[in-house]
């Protein structure tokens, strides 16, 4: 068992599929904060990542916690945060890392915006943990985080695939930028 010192935030509401029957149900998981010092939520954040197959952004922010953690002198004027969707309600001393259903990393601008720089979801269509598929995890975490850094903008870079994902959850696309999208609080 990996142990990590997550803090827990909030709980977000999603969605779970029980694939018997097809029954969809609502489901409450936890959104917390990770710490990129400690050993043992930068395992969990890596561990995680190489469960998940295509690791793209949650390698990305793995290294990064590592690098904090490896160098902390060097990246003590730091200001990004790292935060995760997981299925588990208590014990965050005790996480299992196939618990983590998506990861993120995030910043509070000198201007106060906030700035996404990378978020990934369990990639998978529906994300199957025994005996469940979850859902609507994405729209989740972009939930907590408005609701976190409730009054403050939000702003992230998205693919062309997710734009419609994005779109759909309140972002709007910079005219100047396509690729750069925003959140109005």
């Amino acid at each position: 068992m990996i142990s990590f010192r997550a803090k827990y935030i909030s709980s977000v509401n999603i969605q779970k599929i029980n694939p018997k029957n097809d029954k969809k149900e609502p489901c409450e998981a936890s959104f917390v904060e990770l710490d990129p010092l400690n050993l043992y939520d930068t395992d969990a954040i890596a561990s995680a990542s190489i469960r998940w197959g295509k690791p793209e952004y949650s390698e990305l922010i793995a290294n990064n916690m590592e690098m904090r953690k490896k160098y902390p002198e060097k990246y003590r004027f730091d200001t990004n945060k790292f935060y995760a969707i997981t299925t588990q309600k208590k014990y965050f001393n005790v996480p299992e890392p196939s618990e983590i259903l998506a990861v993120c990393k995030a910043e509070e601008d000198t201007d106060g915006v906030i700035t996404v720089k990378a978020l990934q979801v369990k990639p998978d269509k529906y994300i199957y943990k025994e005996p469940f598929y979850y859902n609507h995890v994405g729209m989740g975490i972009l939930q907590s985080l408005k609701k976190l850094f409730s009054g403050k903008d939000i702003k992230l870079f998205s693919t062309p695939n997710a734009k419609p994902f994005y779109l759909a959850n309140g972002f709007m696309e910079n005219k100047e930028c396509e690729t750069e999208m925003y959140y109005e609080a």
